[in-house]
C-alpha cells in the first residue's frame, strides 16, 4: 500500500505520509479491543518497509556518486544495528510489564522521536551532493 501511495510524491513527503500512518498503528495497538483494528494497526506497520527503502534511496541521494558506498553501509550498519537493541530492549519491557502494554507505549513515543529526528537531519534532496 505504501509504496503505490507515495510514489507520486517526493521521497520526504512520502516518508513523513508513512511516518503518520506508523504512528496511527501504533496507536491503534494500545487499544486491541477491536481486532479490526488491530488487523488495521498491522497494516499499517506494513508502512516500516517502505519508509526503509526511502530512507536507503535517500542516502545515495544525499553524497556524491564516490560516497554512495560507504553512506549507504553506514546507514544500513546503524538502521540494522538499532533494530537489534530495540529486540532486546522489548524484552526488558515485556518482562517489566504484566500486561505488555510497555513496548507499545514506548514504541509510540520513541519511534516518532528518530522519525522527526530523520527529516530535521536529512535535508532535502536538493542542490550540491555532500562529500563524505
Amino acid at each position: 500500500m505504501g509504496n503505490i501511495l507515495v510514489a507520486r510524491v517526493q521521497p520526504r513527503t512520502g516518508f513523513i505520509i508513512l511516518m503518520i500512518a506508523s504512528w496511527v498503528g501504533m496507536l491503534l495497538l494500545l487499544a486491541p479491543t477491536q481486532p479490526f483494528l488491530a488487523g488495521v494497526a498491522f497494516f499499517l506497520f506494513g508502512s516500516l518497509t517502505t519508509m526503509w527503502l526511502i530512507k536507503a534511496a535517500s542516502s545515495g541521494r544525499a553524497v556524491s556518486v564516490a560516497d554512495q558506498g560507504i553512506a549507504f553501509g553506514l546507514i544500513e550498519s546503524l538502521s540494522f544495528m538499532a533494530a537489534s537493541a530495540a529486540a532486546g530492549i522489548a524484552g526488558v519491557l515485556y518482562d517489566a510489564s504484566p500486561m505488555h502494554t510497555l513496548p507499545i507505549l514506548a514504541s509510540t513515543i520513541g519511534i516518532p522521536l528518530v522519525y522527526v529526528g530523520w527529516v530535521l537531519i536529512v535535508k532535502p534532496l536538493t542542490g550540491e551532493p555532500r562529500q563524505l
